[in-house]
């Protein structure tokens, strides 16, 4: 069990590692269980492993994104076919989580390009940011909910393309806004309340990550592809 919490309180995201000792050949699966409520408790009975009702009412299971190498046609050096250099998704998911700053890049009805900073969190499975309705990134994307966000660290730079999907349930809000202000400080639940803001998910599709320390720069870039439901 990997746990990427470094609060010293029970982990809010842990990657759980199942293996069947009865199969005939090793047989393993990794599993992302996430625990955006309270309830941090969980009970592991037998080899294949049960998580309590609480658990699942409390969170969400996910499957890693698949990685593979990006299609890269004038790469100096062309990428192997092994997948051992590849970045692991831990890695990603850790730029995600600790950016403070991010990109957003979306288009204008028009076609022209639009990039802007925003602050944002990445909470089950997906990115979250807010914004006002009468900016120019939220007047784009409700035209066109295609973006592309990056991290802060170019020289380590993680870039999740997706599609926006307006949230304005108020209990999501409410849950959103906690692990907002724990990230960022202060309380932005009443400064969203009074502009009549807008909080928006971003569903990954694809991210890519570059990393320019890694020992070998051609086999590390990572392309990581979301299976969509």
């Amino acid at each position: 069990m990997v746990s990427t919490h470094r609060a010293g309180q029970l982990p809010r995201r842990m990657l759980l590692r199942f293996v069947n000792p009865a199969a005939s050949s090793t047989e393993e699966n990794d599993l992302l269980l996430f625990f955006p409520g309270q309830q941090n408790e969980f009970i592991i009975f037998g080899p294949l492993a049960k998580m309590s009702a609480s658990i699942l009412a409390a969170g969400h299971a996910m499957l890693e994104p698949k990685a593979s190498h990006p299609y890269w046609p004038d790469a100096l050096d062309k990428a192997s076919d092994a997948t051992s250099g590849l970045k692991r998704w831990s890695w990603a998911l850790e730029h995600l989580e600790n950016s403070h700053n991010y990109w957003i890049a979306t288009s204008r009805p028009d076609g022209r390009p639009h990039l802007m900073l925003v602050w944002g969190i990445w909470w089950q499975d997906a990115f979250w940011f807010s914004t006002g309705r009468r900016t120019r990134k939220a007047k784009n994307l409700a035209n066109n909910p295609r973006c592309v966000v990056a991290t802060e660290k170019a020289d380590e730079a993680v870039i999740l393309e997706g599609t926006v999907q307006e949230i304005t349930d108020r209990v999501v809000w409410k849950q959103l806004v906690a692990v907002y202000n724990r990230k960022y400080g202060g309380d932005v639940g009443p400064l969203l309340e009074s502009s009549g803001g807008s909080i928006f998910r971003v569903n990954p599709e694809t991210v890519f990550g570059q990393d320019e320390h890694a020992e070998n720069f051609t086999e590390a870039v990572t392309r990581w592809t979301f299976t969509q439901p």
